[in-house]
């Protein structure tokens, strides 16, 4: 992580996005501008966050570590996000990491020196419950969609989530938790796949050729992870 210090780029920054909105009071002079190079984390599972961050620039992808050790991936995005806020509100140590997968750019507040500035600010505080709602709420469409789907939906879904340029990299064992089938019966879903012209092996990755009829196996409840 480097810090910024360039006025015009911060400020640049804080005029392209909505970040003024989430605050009552004045946070700009507060605010940092912080960069994450490649495979860097912004938040890392077990460790507590000094910072919430809003994310400018960049993508990143969020994951997890199952209880087998292995590195579970929820999903990516390359939109304006907050992250940090149950380190922010709470003080909780993170349960997933936040990792860029390009060099990101992120404003951020220290909350060792603002926590209680945020914590009396009514407009950042309803953003936050807002934030947590929706997550609850995706959540919430998410374990329904895996109830009620059969293990090619659920892969549809999950692929489409994590592809990046048409192409899916996830580890097969990783995926297999994910979408609650075992490792044998989701390479036998991934070689139906490949035999019906959707998808193509490429050494340890899946190139996607067919995404329409990928999405076929959708249907309306497809829960996006963000």
């Amino acid at each position: 992580m480097i810090k910024i210090y360039d006025k015009g780029i911060i400020d640049y920054y804080i005029k392209k996005t909505n970040y003024r909105d989430y605050f009552k009071h004045d946070f700009v002079k507060y605010t940092e501008l912080l960069y994450f190079d490649k495979n860097e984390y912004l938040i890392k599972e077990g460790e507590l966050s000094p910072y919430i961050l809003f994310m400018v620039k960049g993508k990143v992808v969020y994951s997890s570590i199952s209880e087998t050790g292995n590195t579970i991936i929820f999903g990516s995005t390359n939109a304006f996000k907050v992250f940090g806020e149950a380190s922010a509100i709470w003080n909780e140590i993170p349960d997933n990491s936040v990792k860029a997968l390009i060099p990101t750019y992120c404003l951020a507040i220290n909350l060792n020196n603002y926590r209680d500035l945020l914590m009396n600010d009514i407009d950042f505080l309803r953003h936050m419950c807002k934030i947590l709602s929706d997550r609850l709420k995706n959540a919430n469409k998410s374990y329904a969609f895996y109830l009620s789907t059969n293990a090619e939906n659920r892969l549809a879904s999950y692929i489409l989530q994590n592809q990046q340029d048409n192409i899916f990299n996830n580890s097969l064992i990783s995926t297999s938790e994910i979408i609650g089938v075992s490792y044998r019966h989701l390479q036998r879903v991934i070689s139906s796949f490949c035999e019906k012209g959707i998808l193509k092996k490429d050494k340890r990755k899946y190139l996607i050729l067919e995404k329409e009829k990928l999405k076929s196996y959708v249907n309306s409840t497809f829960v996006y992870y963000d």
